[in-house]
């Protein structure tokens, strides 16, 4: 039997040209095409592929019956399947041996790409680099060569016809193709042709070496996976307002495992991962509903929703998120304002006012200006700008908000001094900019306020402000917008300050129901909010020569008072209580052994303890502030303390425990174990039902802690509201400089969604604790507080 098997050296010839299977899979077929492309080949690389080594070889296997005679099969054939991943050039050749006819185009690019495949095969042999460098480059190989047989096998023979040309080089080929590339008409090409003649370009720009592949990181890797997505479910608490005790509601999220949200790009660039979403979101009810009570399926959804809408409008308001303008959009925006001082003065300034105020429009062109601070009115609303001239600043009123306690005449003396208007300073270079407006009007305003935009000029600013963002716009990947322009001033002294009241103060911007709550505690020195507010606008002003100078002496008249809440008390008659607190208790423990003492004894201990405990966590005053011993932590030292709710413990939260207060409730403690000791003895007490903290009756029964029960208790000596507490500690940690935000934490200050200790908080509890404590450590210890023992 003659051997028919092909020698070494043509076999190599072969799998460089087809880069085969182990199989070998429609060889004849493959050869029928080589056999009309081999001169062209030997016409491209002569010393590659010679038609004279190759084509008895073709033509032998061409007519062949078995191909196992001529050839070793290295694997068992399998048909089509995975050809044209695996094996590209194979599948190419195989798909074009089967065309009727072969345009030359299609000829051309076949003969290109098999040469310079080999030629880029044995540049990667002759690397001297190390293995990962080969193995890399072999990866953009494979992915390039996918890319260009693919288009070689869809690409129509109408597409070839635009490709048609004398192809020298592969850089005429190259540009030939970038040129069909960059003026694609999708009247006279489709969309897939557009997509193979891009394959076609990449691989021959990377073989040339025009074009370099981008490193890749692992978190990038990462993200193209494709996420593993588990349902998780949300459970919905009672609604407080209604009277529906569950609405029997749950979500139904479809999202990645957290570890893996927090390695996603949008995580990663500071959005909410309750933004998130990787699938659609369903609502399941558990329970029937209770019509009765005009409770629906439907009724809790839409309520859901809309606490959903709440927290992505609340995340919108974030520092560094959508209402923040870049410090580049700052710039430009007050490049247009200097530009158009000469031009369009009152748009200039009305644009300036808009960034320097943080009001709105409509508040900005009603600005008027005064030459001295007694000619402003006695009441300003937030929503109005005053110019005055004497102090040089920006005047507008006080937020407030809505609902607040009275502040009544007769606690004027121990609380302290408070204004209802906020002025302030203009940096110097934007206030020599405002005076090319006000100058002229310094004589018409010697008795009264003059509006600095007449009526006249409203809408042409108006119109003007349009025109310079939609400049501010044109062809740039921007988004400066009005709105962002007046939110600007609030974002920016957030991101400066950290706390969300003072930005509030300054800004004049509506608020929430949760910034509400802590503006109604809330009290600065205007002094401060003046330094926050010059640091904010100096870096605006830095931008342009010459520097600002230092703050005007006749401003310094502004910032004696204090803004915001207007019932803190002074400091001074704080510890005057205190101390009275204490003194009765010693008084009332030598009665102790007669059953009247014991009653007076421990309730001035009880009055001690919860002033302690008023001052030293910021407690609201609501039925049982410590329902159980258990929420004391004495190794952590830290306390659950009740807030706004009692026995739900809807709104609870965890606070530091300064070291005099955690001996404090050590002795609270000793004293009710001892106490409850004695009352059971004598069959006066259950444990199972009496409260961790409680006061006694004359007849020794125990009277549960409410706001009632504590005001019947202090009225001999603190006659004011409870919660004035709260007011005098959130200025107090303030002053100590406890960020806003961990103010905001401690006080239960937090909008839905921000909430501390919540499932996606990236909050430090330990920072939070050391922080908070050593600043009420300090608090307490000023305010003269002392840990005083029980009965035992």
């Amino acid at each position: 039997m003659v051997n028919r098997q092909l020698n070494a050296e043509v076999l190599e010839l072969l799998r460089r040209i087809i880069r085969p299977r182990g199989d070998w899979y429609e060889i004849q077929s493959i050869c029928g095409l080589l056999d009309e492309l081999l001169a062209d080949l030997e016409a491209l690389s002569p010393d590659r592929f010679p038609k004279a080594a190759i084509g008895g070889a073709v033509h032998l296997l061409k007519n062949a019956d078995a191909i196992d005679e001529i050839l070793v099969l290295t694997e068992d054939a399998r048909g089509i399947s995975g050809l044209k991943t695996q094996y590209p050039q194979h599948a190419g050749l195989l798909a074009s041996s089967e065309k009727e006819t072969l345009s030359e185009t299609r000829k051309k690019l076949i003969v290109w790409l098999v040469v310079c495949t080999d030629h880029w095969v044995t540049r990667i042999e002759s690397r001297d680099d190390n293995e990962s460098k080969k193995d890399e480059e072999q990866h953009k190989l494979d992915a390039r060569l996918n890319e260009a047989w693919r288009a070689i096998r869809r690409l129509s023979d109408e597409a070839m016809i635009h490709l048609d040309g004398n192809f020298d080089s592969v850089e005429a080929l190259t540009d030939r193709l970038d040129e069909l590339i960059q003026g694609f008409d999708s009247r006279t090409s489709d969309e897939s042709s557009h997509r193979g003649f891009i394959g076609l370009e990449r691989y021959f720009a990377y073989y040339a070496e025009q074009r370099k592949s981008r490193a890749i990181s692992c978190r990038e890797l990462k993200q193209r996976e494709s996420p593993k997505i588990y349902a998780t479910y949300v459970e919905f608490q009672s609604d407080p307002d209604t009277e529906v005790d569950d609405p029997a509601i749950k979500m139904v999220r479809n999202e990645r495992e957290l570890t893996e949200q927090r390695t996603t790009e949008h995580y990663l660039a500071g959005n909410s991962i309750d933004e998130l979403n990787d699938g659609p979101t369903f609502w399941q009810s558990d329970k029937p509903v209770l019509p009765q009570f005009g409770d629906s399926v439907q009724s809790a959804v839409i309520r859901s929703k809309s606490q959903q809408a709440q927290r992505r409008r609340a995340a919108q308001k974030l520092p560094g998120r959508w209402e923040t303008l870049t410090e580049n959009e700052i710039s430009r925006w007050l490049n247009e304002v200097r530009d158009r001082l000469l031009g369009e003065p009152h748009l200039a300034i009305a644009m300036l006012l808009l960034l320097l105020s943080g009001r709105p429009l409509t508040s900005v062109i009603g600005t008027r200006f005064v030459n001295t601070t007694t000619q402003l009115p006695g009441k300003l609303r937030p929503s109005d700008v005053f110019i005055d001239v004497s102090q040089q600043a920006i005047v507008s009123g006080v937020m407030r908000p809505e609902e607040r306690r009275k502040r009544s005449k007769e606690w004027t003396p121990v609380l302290r001094e408070h204004d209802g208007l906020l002025g302030l300073p203009i940096p110097w270079l934007f206030w020599h900019w405002i005076t090319t407006v006000t100058n002229p009007l310094l004589d018409n305003c010697k008795k009264r306020s003059v509006s600095i935009f007449p009526a006249n000029t409203h809408e042409k600013i108006s119109i003007g402000i349009h025109d310079v963002l939609v400049k501010l716009r044109k062809g740039r990947s921007t988004r400066i917008t009005q709105l962002r322009v007046e939110s600007h001033l609030q974002s920016a002294v957030l991101q400066k300050g950290g706390d969300r009241v003072e930005a509030i103060l300054i800004a004049g911007q509506k608020i929430s129901s949760s910034s509400s709550a802590g503006l109604y505690y809330h009290s600065v020195e205007k002094g401060a909010l003046e330094r926050l507010y010059a640091e904010v606008t100096a870096e605006w002003a830095d931008e342009f020569p010459p520097e600002p100078g230092a703050k005007f002496q006749a401003q310094a008249s502004m910032f004696s008072d204090t803004v915001g809440s207007d019932l803190v008390l002074i400091s001074e008659s704080h510890r005057s209580l205190v101390s009275d607190l204490a003194r009765q208790l010693e008084a009332d423990r030598k009665s102790l052994m007669s059953p009247d003492g014991l009653v007076r004894f421990h309730n001035s201990f009880m009055n001690y303890a919860l002033l302690f405990l008023m001052y030293g966590t910021g407690y609201r005053s609501v039925r049982d502030p410590i329902s159980r011993e258990s929420d004391i932590d004495f190794d952590n030292k830290t306390l659950v303390i009740a807030d706004k709710t009692s026995d739900g413990f809807g709104h609870s939260k965890i606070v530091p425990l300064a070291g005099e207060l955690l001996n404090q409730l050590i002795y609270v403690k000793a004293h009710l174990d001892w106490l409850s000791s004695q009352l059971q003895w004598y069959g006066l007490l259950e444990k199972e039902q009496a409260p961790f903290l409680f006061y006694l009756s004359l007849d020794l029964e125990p009277i549960q802690i409410t706001p009632k029960t504590m005001t019947e208790q202090f009225k001999w000596a603190y006659p004011m509201p409870l919660n004035l507490n709260r007011h005098w500690l959130r200025t107090e940690l303030k002053n100590q400089g406890v960020s806003g935000a961990f103010v905001d934490h401690f006080m239960g200050h937090w909008d839905g969604g921000g909430e501390p200790w919540g499932k996606y908080s990236c909050v430090d509890p330990r920072e939070f604790c050391e922080v908070v404590r050593a600043a009420l450590d300090q608090l307490l210890r000023a305010q003269k507080f002392i840990s005083i023992r029980g009965a035992v």
